[in-house]
């Protein structure tokens, strides 16, 4: 999504943009974030005691295919960039990312969310991607995915309209899950693979 922090959003954040590494240090975007020409304080999401939800919020339809779309990580995956979209579409970060994700990966994505709600900015409704490998536990390890740039890239919230120039490419994103919930992701380059 292009979200940028969290991590990404979780795309994921989209949102949204590249997002931390397990150090939670910044990676690279492909392509520009709300954070790269605004800075400002941003607030924490409130703590959460909630148990991890898949519940989809409405309004937002995540087209997801490829490897293993039952396995838990997957699922938890899909769970959260679809509330990362969500978050992204309403300004604020929505329950549904806090059952699914670590609080350090809430506080980044809350920080793109905020920035990108300022501008007028928001992700379109339907993300699309393909998971390509998943690794590790049952409910802990990696689970990469490409993600349609299109899809998962800022546009105006009057107008629709992508507020910069976007290439038609996926983009491969690594989400790192632990105990059942989005720790981080990380933008790594792209995937080759047709329209869809």
């Amino acid at each position: 999504m292009h979200m940028r922090g969290i991590v990404t959003a979780v795309a994921a954040v989209l949102l949204l943009s590249a997002c931390s590494s397990e150090d939670d240090s910044a990676e690279a975007d492909p392509t520009p974030s709300p954070s790269e020409t605004t800075a400002s304080p941003t607030p924490s999401p409130s703590p959460t005691t909630a148990a991890p939800t898949t519940t989809a919020p409405p309004g937002v339809v995540f087209s997801l295919t490829g490897r293993a779309l039952n396995n838990a990580k997957v699922v938890t995956v899909k769970s959260f960039w679809t509330g990362a979209t969500a978050s992204a579409r309403k300004g604020s970060v929505v329950p549904e990312v806090r059952g699914v994700s670590t609080r350090a990966a809430q506080r980044n994505l809350a920080k793109e969310v905020i920035l990108a709600a300022r501008k007028g900015w928001v992700l379109p409704e339907r993300p699309v991607g393909v998971v390509t490998r998943v690794n590790g536990r049952k409910r802990s390890g990696k689970v990469r995915v490409c993600l349609w740039s299109p899809s998962v890239s800022w546009v105006d919230k009057k107008t629709g309209k992508h507020v910069e120039a976007v290439r038609k490419r996926w983009l491969d994103y690594d989400f790192t899950v632990r105990a059942g919930r989005v720790h981080s992701y990380t933008w790594v380059g792209t995937c080759r693979r047709a329209a869809p």
